[in-house]
């Protein structure tokens, strides 16, 4: 016999299209950008926190093991062979290949360099609305994995930096988003200045709650992902470009978010 037990939560709501109207209320010109009540930043510090605890549960578990060089060499190689894919059915990646491969390249020199690299269970399509907002905290569901990977690779222990590189795209995409819905709703309703100060607005309130998500995972006693600043950037950037693959196949439309997050990455500093 299977049994299969499930939390009923009532008072649920989606993460996701709460941060969405977080971010629009943010960016309208009647709220002048100031978020009321801390915003989203206070959910997204308790959110940081509760995938922190997530990992460290599946860690408990499951286990971790640590990551030779070759298998981050080969892991690194894979996101290059990712990229180069990429390119070719997405043309406007072909600029960023070269900077953007070079990320990689440092991840696996990372691990070269005997900076260990540890492997585990993780959630592995970690996102806004892969999270529900309760009155006692957040619940986060949906252990799947990227729908387009395959079951063999949705079944490989991985660093939880991955998780946390998926989050961090997330709240662009919720910024974006935001902006998006704000626009749309009055499409005449836009000068030039005001749009560049949504604009800004919406990365702004990205960059703050990106930053709140972090201190949270931190401060739950898991390892500050500020600290591994390469694997992250390896790992966002990998995130990027298979989002960027995903919008031109299925939502054309949104394919500019993704392409911008693969341009910021690539403009900032080795």
């Amino acid at each position: 016999m299977l049994g299969l037990v499930e939390e009923f939560l009532p008072d649920a709501r989606d993460g996701w299209e709460e941060a969405v109207r977080h971010a629009s209320d943010c960016m309208d010109d009647a709220g002048r950008g100031v978020p009321t009540g801390g915003g989203f930043t206070p959910h997204a510090r308790s959110l940081g926190r509760a995938v922190a605890e997530v990992h460290g549960a599946l860690d408990k578990a499951f286990g971790r093991s640590r990551l030779t060089a070759q298998d981050v060499a080969e892991e690194a190689a894979g996101m290059n062979m990712r990229l180069k894919e990429a390119a070719e059915e997405v043309p406007a990646l072909a600029r960023y290949t070269t900077r953007i491969g070079a990320f990689f390249d440092d991840y696996a020199r990372v691990a070269g360099r005997g900076n260990p690299v540890f492997a585990q269970r993780t959630h592995g399509d970690l996102h806004l609305g892969q999270a529900l907002r309760t009155a006692d905290g957040w619940r986060i569901v949906d252990f799947e994995g990227e729908p387009a990977r395959t079951a063999a690779e949705r079944a490989l222990p991985q660093p939880v930096l991955r998780d946390v590189a998926g989050m961090l795209r997330s709240f662009d995409y919720a910024a974006r988003t935001g902006l998006a819905d704000l626009e749309s709703a009055d499409p005449e309703d836009g000068s030039p200045a005001r749009r560049l100060r949504r604009r800004r607005r919406a990365s702004a309130w990205a960059l703050r709650n990106r930053r709140a998500f972090i201190e949270g995972y931190a401060a739950a006693g898991r390892e500050d992902p500020n600290c591994r600043p390469v694997v992250l950037r390896a790992f966002e950037a990998d995130k990027a470009v298979y989002e960027a693959v995903y919008e031109s196949r299925l939502r054309p439309d949104r394919l500019p978010i993704p392409l911008a997050a693969v341009h910021r990455l690539a403009n900032t500093s080795r």
